[in-house]
């Protein structure tokens, strides 16, 4: 594996999009508050919250490239990044709630996967906030794609999927075991 620091637009868009998906109504805070190993006072804002978790999410990157290259790597240059990159405040990005308004999961997912990738190299890394944070998305979106499954077909996909029999009158093999 390998490990770089992403752009400052990913980190942005990942913050973006965790915002849109989180449910509205709730604490801001929902799946990443209870998770923080530091904490928020009620009274921080919306725009607080985010530009931690941004900066949250920076560290994490930073630490996997110093973790996967600990010799031979600059690591005064990693620092002088995460430093110039902890200055920038955090900004919505319209494109990313463009994709979730229109659904375009695998744009956001890609980015997951992405930060995810150069993020874990760390030994905490699934013990991790940022790791919880990235899973709080996947699980935002998968609960927003269950609900395109027809009502009649959850029980059927969760640990009992058959097959459906083909309707040429055709009797497949696997069919006949099923008779006595």
């Amino acid at each position: 594996m390998s490990a770089f620091i992403v752009s400052s637009d990913t980190f942005d868009a990942l913050v973006t999009a965790w915002d849109f998906l989180t449910p509205k109504g709730e604490d801001p805070g929902f799946g990443i508050r209870r998770l923080m190993s530091f904490k928020f006072s009620p009274e921080e804002s919306s725009k607080g919250l985010l530009q931690n978790l941004r900066n949250m999410l920076i560290k994490e990157n930073c630490a996997s490239v110093r973790c996967r290259y600990p010799i031979g790597y600059n690591s005064d240059s990693v620092t002088d990044v995460l430093n110039r990159l902890m200055e920038i405040k955090y900004s919505e990005i319209g494109e990313v709630n463009e994709w979730c308004i229109n659904e375009q999961w695998g744009y956001i997912l890609m980015l997951v996967d992405c930060y995810t990738y150069q993020s874990c190299e760390g030994s905490d890394w699934k013990a991790s906030d940022s790791y919880e944070f990235c899973q709080s998305i996947e699980t935002q979106i998968m609960k927003r794609l269950r609900k395109t499954i027809p009502e009649q077909e959850p029980e059927n996909l969760w640990g009992g999927y058959k097959r459906p029999v083909a309707e040429t009158g055709a009797i497949s093999l696997s069919a006949l075991w099923d008779r006595p």
